[in-house]
């Protein structure tokens, strides 16, 4: 631990951290005029929206797809992107 974080552990406790946090997400949605948590979308999402939209003019231009990257959240999300195109 270093030498800053000793010294301000005896000013410290959970409940600070929580109120700092929480004051901290409040600031975060009064600047981005959020009202709601569906209404915000992460650098995640775009991410996202951006891939399945490159992939769809590649496939619409007789291009190659791009594949998702070997990871366990893309292999879920590639498999709930895959439910709901048949079921459409």
């Amino acid at each position: 631990m270093s030498q800053r974080r000793k010294e301000a552990s005896d000013y410290v406790d959970t409940q600070l951290i929580k109120s700092a946090w929480l004051a901290s997400k409040d600031n975060f949605s009064k600047s981005l005029g959020l009202t709601c948590r569906n209404e915000y979308h992460s650098y995640q999402t775009w991410w996202f929206r951006r891939f399945h939209l490159t992939n769809y003019i590649n496939g619409m231009r007789g291009e190659t797809f791009n594949m998702h990257p070997p990871n366990e959240e893309f292999t879920k999300h590639r498999a709930e992107l895959a439910g709901i195109l048949i079921s459409e």
